[in-house]
């Protein structure tokens, strides 16, 4: 293995595990109010189109880590939609203190 492809499995390893940190305090505090659908769903696109590039290229380096990242980030837009629709319906039944 080529020592350009060491660097960008370390690097994209390191950058790949920069969401669970966000991951870990959503399930915890049970709320992503903080995170903004524009965000995660511009992190996603671009996720996308790089790791097809990657892809296209036949770079694992490039690719490879992105994707476990991409499957963080959309476990934070399913959670933010989640715990969004329970507050939501909670609030419409006037309970606020099961949410």
């Amino acid at each position: 293995m080529e020592l350009a492809s060491i660097i960008g499995y370390i690097g994209g390893i390191i950058l790949s595990f920069q969401s669970l940190p966000q991951v870990f305090k959503v399930w915890s505090t049970k709320s992503a109010k903080d995170l903004s659908y524009a965000s995660l769903l511009t992190y996603l696109m671009g996720g996308s189109l790089t790791v097809t590039y990657g892809v296209l290229i036949n770079q694992p380096p490039i690719y490879a880590p992105l994707v476990f990242s991409m499957i963080n980030i959309c476990n934070l837009l399913l959670s933010k939609f989640y715990f969004e629709s329970r507050y939501s319906l909670a609030t419409t039944k006037g309970d606020d203190n099961n949410i």
